[in-house]
């Protein structure tokens, strides 16, 4: 933010990022085996630090500014920079609950239920500096796809997970199923291009086995090879990018893998 190119394009020196939080919790325990917990939260952060988004430099109008401030060898076609340009807000819940099996051979089942919803919002975002109106429309410090994606919308709002483990003897069984929420994929400039991205399932599982100090793994992330959606033509990059990258659970499908560990 104090480089030149940043400061000719309008970064300014970074101020601390102040927040507020307020939180209320609550647990119940009904039995012994059986666990609520509730927490509600909101969190306000002014002079937010986040990256602008990028500034297009090759334009004859912006090379003829910064050749005639100094920068000749503007080589790059933009640039981005942290800024405070944003106040931001968030609210939410979370919920937990777990409950304990015991079985007359020895063997315990745990389950446990977590959800979360939360929303997030931009609640003031900063004059674009004059500078950046002056040289082209399109140079925006933060545009539409910060505001009301990558700050707001590009994570789902709700998530939930469903979790088993049993365990007998040396071995355990562990099983998760999570849901990811559905979440939106701002675009820039043209909100013809926005695109919402469906929820969807993942399930997990790993087997262990102890042996002494040994445990051996053998598990699956996302056995069920579960993808998201596709992103639209418009958004695909020629088909270089048929995935979103905003996805919460990534695109590479399923993930295989074996673990050894020793304690001590």
């Amino acid at each position: 933010a104090t480089s030149r190119v940043g400061e000719l394009l309008g970064a300014q020196p970074l101020k601390p990022e102040k927040s507020r939080n307020l939180t209320l919790g609550a647990v119940w325990r009904p039995t012994d085996a059986w666990n609520v917990s509730v927490d509600l939260y909101q969190i306000h952060i002014d002079n937010r630090i986040t990256l602008s988004s990028n500034l297009a430099t090759n334009t004859p109008a912006v090379q003829q500014y910064l050749a005639a401030n100094g920068i000749a060898d503007a080589n790059y076609a933009g640039i981005a920079y942290f800024t405070n340009a944003v106040d931001t807000r968030t609210r939410g819940v979370d919920f937990v609950t777990t409950y304990r099996w015991e079985f007359d051979d020895g063997s315990k089942f745990d389950a446990t239920f977590s959800a979360n919803h939360n929303d997030n919002e931009v609640t003031r975002v900063k004059p674009n500096p004059a500078i950046l109106d002056t040289l082209g429309l399109n140079l925006k410090r933060i545009d539409r796809r910060d505001q009301y994606g990558l700050l707001a919308d590009t994570t789902p709002k709700n998530k939930l997970i469903l979790n088993g483990l049993y365990s007998i003897g040396p071995w355990a069984f562990n099983g998760t199923l999570t849901r990811y929420g559905s979440f939106v994929a701002v675009n820039s400039t043209n909100p013809a291009l926005d695109q919402t991205f469906g929820a969807k399932w993942l399930f997990d599982l790993a087997v262990d086995y102890t042996l002494d100090r040994w445990t051996f793994t053998l598990g699956g992330d996302n056995v069920f090879n579960t993808y998201p959606d596709k992103t639209i033509a418009a958004n695909n990059n020629n088909g270089a990018l048929p995935y979103s990258v905003f996805s919460p659970f990534g695109f590479n499908g399923a993930y295989v893998y074996g673990k050894v560990a020793y304690r001590w």
